[in-house]
């Protein structure tokens, strides 16, 4: 592993405090201490431990273990291979020698001098061997960790452990240089104890620390690569604004282009138009606040001097106005948008926390400005660019709508739609309140406070004096008392709501000096008086409605709230006794006056009130009796998700969803088979909260600190349910209906969650085949029923496609079968519906390596397509596109390519360009011209289809995550080594999230990105992926023994690598013991023969060549020796990607294969070429 530029002054700053943690905390006495030299002697070629003992060089180390060796193999000792692993230790290690010899004299005179005084001793006694491999160990290991911290150095956890790592290993080396002093006599009695006492108990404590470092690396690499993520987002944005900056030819190209495009009349469709209006659901996108200005406040904004400045430099950047909450900066905002609007077009948005979740993101307000843009265009008749309205309309037929889509591909929209206006401005409010805390910048600055808005306070109090004339006679007092409000509207609105409600003189001027002197205070008020009006009942009631608020993702109307509330643990449905009688004015009044309606949903009134609810300490130094305490009002996050996740579980739960009829509903829509829309039938299954609740379920149960009693139950019994199987099949829907995906994902992150509980938890929670044991119920309760048995089957298909995801490619192939013949039975075995199913199964059977038969069975059923249904011609290419998989397999490249251009064209003229179908078959198409080592054309496909993937699903669908690790292959084959990394590490991150690591799409990645380090020479990198990977439990299955040798194969190639030739050998062989026919397996021969070749073993090398081919019967066969030479010659042919000219090669000299197995390939994702 080389270290990266900067790794070696964060490693001498790591060594340094090591050193100052070992002589403070580890040292026995004074004398054992390390001396850190002045900086005179720096420059010395010794450093000292409390004596004159002079370090030693690498070079006289190496001298030293020479002599040892020598010396064992004369008195044929059994230390020699452990001291010739040590030799070969300090040459791969020379350089970071050096390094700390340059950087740590006085420490690395501890390190080596330890380990020269351990090789003389291993000399003189065996009884050190054990001891002098365990520090051999430990050394090896710290080099490996100074080259992490290299890679991570902004971990300060890491480092922190670290640090106490390299302590215990410079006391673990001082105690041996201290021992190994000692005379001989002492030596043999004290390193009895020494070694068996003191030594293991720090090699312990090192072990340990290990592991607490193996810990912080994992998530130093998550921080680092969702650092690495944001940079690169950064840098693609300043990237893209210099080219908008370099580039006006281009605006003034588009202008033309528009006055063309107007001149020859090519407007855009209202109607199109409109439906992407509502697709971008105009209601909760384009809702400006309703905010009342008092005339005359807000005006100061354009007179203060940085506001100037700013406009003056034509506002080349933000400008940023910030204050506490409640200090009317969404006033001034909206003031601006009005005023600003008048001159050129002013978009905003308005961040609310107390909004829905999906609303306080960044796409949020990208959407809502591409929705703005929409809506000018249709007012003013302006002429849409056709290419930015087709990929809308395509992102609308992929999404249910615009705020499923990622920030990224909403972006890639917006900045061409914005470039149509010459002049325009942007206004953002609430930006601390966006929940993704986006990067600022340095903007302009102009601070909302007291010395800018005290003048507006006392004006907009005034304005109410006059609009309430009662008010007139403490005027004086309003305005005195507003003094202190430190400039926030909020608080002086509520003052003169509460003076309002007084009944004459007096009780205005008691009011007014009782009403609490800041915010959080007057919303104590408000709470303990509210709360005394209330019963223990309606207390509960108010909570629950808070918890409501601040816990949903987003918002709900006064009917949603109550049924929510009326969801109860012990029942399967809406308890109506519990029903809250007129929920709007209950609601009001209950939490009075925390909040309000927006659209007929209920939010809480500012971001203050989440803030105080939320983060305040209510009554904690404050002047409250105790019986007033109860009345204030408090939440943590752990409380507000276990509720919630308690009525979402109730909510899933309910008896009118484990319906067979709303199952049968679901599957038919999912498995595409009725031709009509069947939004209208869907929008009956389920009630908002319900597929509330089908989102975000999982999310609330993992955020509970402990999970109680209560939800658990509710969780084990849902987990056993046939609700499942509905709430599997509305997400399906919910997230676009591309795939399994977002099901798949969610079980894994159970799996996470349930990693992390109580062993008690652990061995009662089943989780791991939940969603297959509901649907096998579900499907055998149907199967009962005589009108349900072909909806049963259905379900069937459904549940073979699950196994599959998950790698069980028994059980799919089983369930696969079953429906076939029984939609044989019931629909005649030529029916669309059959023939769709017989096209499943043969590619199911690819994965059990049945190829030439699955091959065949998709061949029949493409033609009796083409006979029997030629209304349904995309089902034609469907199975056409399947076929060119399976050729790809049976290894036959060319094919495939011809098979797969032809139902590209096919799809293409039957669905679109961002068909799911067309897609997957681009990728096939890609996978045929990689493996033909056309790395150029592959690499151009993999790069469209990843982009239109990207577009329409976002980086973590699966779909994308395969094409992406595709993609990253194209680059490695191109040795764009850079490019393959990026796209490599992000594929396996959302693998490793969505499916887990014992999957074999996670595997596959796994095992690309290993081989991408090995070419890059970051063997120990490979090393650690190998080791990752090596132990699953996945790689024993049978149809997995191609992945198995790939990671065996690439180990190999790694201990060669790292001079242990004998280990590699030793792996190859045992390959060969029990072989399996695959292709890894052939290119093994060719790296075992070379290893062979290399210790001069030519002959031993050849036989592994034997009975790989056979000769024609009328053609003499070669000499044995030649005839492997062949083999060997067609072999790499092959592994170049040139199959063809290895078949002629072989025919040439009139022999062909024996086995064509041995070249098919193992199904992935994606399929993974070592080559």
């Amino acid at each position: 592993m080389t270290s990266p530029p900067g790794a070696v002054g964060l490693v001498a700053k790591v060594w340094k405090e090591a050193v100052e943690y070992y002589n403070n905390e580890l040292a026995r006495n004074a004398s054992m201490q390390i001396i850190d030299p002045t900086p005179s002697q720096r420059g010395r070629s010794d450093a000292t431990l409390n004596d004159d003992n002079p370090r030693a060089t690498l070079e006289q180390l190496k001298k030293t273990t020479q002599e040892a060796i020598a010396l064992s193999k004369q008195n044929k000792w059994g230390v020699t291979s452990k001291l010739e692993h040590v030799l070969r230790w300090m040459d791969e290690h020379a350089v970071v020698g050096d390094i700390m010899m340059q950087e740590q004299p006085h420490i690395t005179a501890i390190v080596w001098g330890g380990f020269r005084f351990f090789l003389k001793v291993a000399v003189r006694d065996i009884a050190s061997e054990n001891a002098l491999s365990e520090i051999a160990d430990v050394l090896q290991a710290t080099t490996r960790w100074e080259d992490y911290l290299g890679f991570y150095p902004r971990a300060d956890r890491l480092q922190k452990v670290l640090v106490r790592l390299f302590g215990y290993t410079l006391s673990l080396l001082i105690e041996a240089r201290v021992s190994c002093q000692r005379k001989l006599p002492e030596h043999f009695f004290v390193s009895m104890l020494l070694f068996r006492d003191n030594f293991s108990n720090v090699l312990d404590t090192i072990k340990k620390l290990t592991a607490d470092a193996v810990s912080e690396l994992t998530v130093a690499r998550t921080k680092e690569q969702q650092e690495l993520d944001r940079l690169q987002r950064t840098e693609f944005a300043l990237a893209q604004a210099e080219r908008d900056a370099q580039s006006s030819f281009r605006e003034r190209g588009i202008t033309i282009l528009n006055k063309v495009m107007v001149k020859t009349d090519l407007r855009c469709d209202q109607d199109q138009i409109h439906r992407l209006l509502e697709w971008f659901q105009a209601s909760k996108m384009s809702k400006t606040p309703e905010q009342y200005r008092e005339p005359g406040t807000c005006a100061w904004i354009f007179d203060h001097p940085t506001y100037k400045s700013w406009e003056s430099a034509h506002c080349l950047h933000p400008l940023w106005l910030h204050g506490n909450l409640g200090c009317g900066k969404t006033v001034l905002a909206y003031y601006l948008e009005e005023t600003l609007g008048r001159e050129a077009p002013c978009f905003s948005y308005f961040f609310n926390k107390s909004a829905e979740d999906v609303l306080t993101r960044p796409k949020a307000l990208v959407s809502s400005f591409i929705w703005k843009i929409l809506r000018r265009h249709v007012f003013q008749i302006r002429t849409m660019p056709r290419s930015l309205l087709n990929v809308l309309f395509d992102l609308a037929g992929a999404h249910s709508s615009s705020m499923d889509c990622s920030f990224q591909i909403l972006w890639n929209v917006f900045v061409p739609l914005i470039r149509e206006y010459s002049s325009f401005s942007i206004i953002i409010d609430g930006l601390d309140e966006c929940t993704e805390n986006p990067e600022r910048g340095n903007p302009e600055e102009i601070s909302v406070d007291a010395s800018t808005v005290s003048k507006d306070i006392r004006t907009m109090i005034e304005a109410e004096i006059k609009r309430t004339p009662k008010l007139e006679s403490v005027k004086d007092k309003l305005l005195d008392r507003s003094n202190p409000s430190e400039g926030m509207f909020l608080w002086a609105k509520l003052m003169l709501n509460h003076v309002k409600g007084a009944l004459n003189f007096k009780s205005q001027i008691a009011y007014l000096d009782s009403f609490p002197p800041d915010l959080y205070r007057a919303y104590d008020s408000y709470s303990i008086k509210r709360g005394e009006t209330l019963d223990s009942r309606s207390r509960q009631i108010r909570r629950e409605v808070f918890m409501l608020l601040l816990g949903s993702l987003q918002t709900f109307t006064a009917d949603e709230i109550s049924e929510i509330m009326a969801l109860t643990p012990d029942t399967e449905q809406v308890l109506a006794g519990s029903l809250l009688l007129d929920p709007r004015d209950d609601i009001l009044k209950l939490c009075y006056p925390f909040v309000k309606l927006v659209d007929s949903r209920f939010q809480l009134i500012h971001a203050s009130v989440k803030e105080y609810l939320l983060y305040s300490q209510p009554g904690n130094s404050r002047n409250h009796q105790n019986e007033q305490k109860k009345d204030l009002l408090h939440f943590d996050n752990s409380q507000i998700n276990e509720y919630l996740a308690i009525r979402c579980l109730c909510e899933l739960s309910l008896a009118e969803y484990s319906s067979f009829d709303t199952i049968s509903i679901l599957v038919e829509n999912n498995l595409a088979i009725r031709d009509t829309d069947y939004s209208s039938e869907i929008s009956s299954i389920g009630r908002t909260f319900y597929k509330y609740a089908c989102l975000h379920w999982h999310t609330h149960l993992m955020a509970i600190t402990q999970p109680g009693h209560k939800i658990l139950t509710l969780l084990r019994k849902f987990l056993h349910s046939i609700q499942v199987v509905t709430w599997s099949e509305t997400l399906y829907q919910l997230k676009g209906g591309i795939d399994d995906g977002p099901i798949i994902e969610v079980r894994s992150l159970l799996l996470s969650w349930k990693a992390l509980q109580p062993y008690e938890i652990q061995k009662t929670m089943h989780v791991e085949d939940f969603i297959s044991t509901c649907y096998r119920t579900a499907i055998s309760s149907m199967s009962k029923s005589r009108d349900l048995k072909s909806k049963a089957l259905l379900l069937g298909s459904r549940l073979a496609e699950s196994y599959l995801w998950y790698g069980d490619t028994e059980a799919a192939h089983a369930v696969f079968q079953d429906v076939s013949r029984g939609l044989e039975e019931v629909n005649g075995a030529v029916s669309r519906l059959s023939l769709n199913q017989r096209t499943k199964m043969a590619m199911c059977s690819t994965h059990k390596v049945d190829l030439k038969e699955a091959t065949k069975e998709l061949f029949n059923v493409m033609r009796l397509q083409q006979q029997l249904h030629s209304d349904y011609v995309k089902d034609v290419f469907m199975t056409m596109s399947n076929l060119g998989l399976s050729e790809i397999f049976l290894g036959d490249f060319k094919q495939a390519e011809t098979q797969l251009r032809q139902s590209s064209k096919g799809l293409l003229d039957t669905c679109s360009q961002t068909g799911k179908e067309y897609l997957y078959n681009q990728y096939y198409l890609g996978l045929a011209l990689l493996w033909q080592n056309r790395a150029c054309e592959a690499f151009s496909l993999f790069e469209e289809t990843l982009q239109v993937w990207m577009r329409i699903c976002g980086p973590d669908n699966p779909a994308t995550l395969m094409t992406q690790s595709a993609y990253a292959a194209s680059c490695r084959k191109l040795r764009k080594y850079e490019c393959a990394d990026k796209h490599y590490r992000e594929a396996l991150t959302g693998r490793q999230l969505s499916c887990g690591l014992e999957h074999f799409a996670t595997v596959d990645v796994t095992i690309g990105y290993a081989y991408l380090n090995f070419d890059m020479g970051r063997y120990e990198v490979a090393k650690a992926l190998v080791d990752q990977i090596e132990p699953l439990e996945i790689l024993q299955f049978p149809e997995h023994i191609e992945r198995k040798y790939q990671v065996a194969h690439l180990k190999a190639k790694l201990m060669s690598q790292l001079d242990c030739k004998e280990e590699a050998l030793r792996i190859l062989q045992k390959l060969f013991m029990s072989p399996r026919p695959c292709r890894e397996l052939l290119w093994a021969r060719i790296t075992l023969a070379n290893l062979l070749g290399e210790e001069g073993r030519v002959s031993r090398a050849l036989e592994y060549f034997d009975n790989l081919i056979c000769p024609d019967q009328s053609r003499n066969r070669l000499r044995v020796r030649d005839e492997r030479r062949l083999v060997k010659a067609a072999i790499m042919l092959a592994q170049k990607g040139h199959a063809l000219k290895a078949s002629k090669l072989l025919g040439s000299r009139g022999y062909r294969w024996q086995r064509t197995a041995d070249f098919y390939v193992l199904p992935g994702g994606p399929f993974v070429d070592t080559t």
